[in-house]
């Protein structure tokens, strides 16, 4: 999941767009913090187990966002109509 995270941030390096790069940070970031709080708090789970969910969730969102900003959605087609993939 990381190394899928370097890769997108490094393809938006190289095309010179940092911005969703910094959202993308700022999402994982308080994805974090939420899921932590809620683990420790809601869940009483012990703090490597809720950090490790807290991570993960939060790693993956990112990476879900980072998805959605730079790569076009693949159900549509050039004249913007939507179709299915088979």
């Amino acid at each position: 999941m990381t190394v899928l995270l370097n890769f997108q941030r490094s393809s938006l390096i190289a095309n010179g767009t940092t911005g969703p790069i910094s959202a993308a940070t700022a999402v994982e970031l308080v994805v974090i913090i939420v899921v932590l709080l809620l683990c420790v708090v809601f869940l009483n789970l012990t703090g490597v187990v809720a950090a490790s969910i807290a991570f993960i969730a939060g790693k993956g969102l990112s990476n879900l966002f980072l998805l959605l900003e730079i790569s076009p959605s693949p159900f549509l087609n050039p004249a913007g109509v939507i179709h299915f993939v088979h």
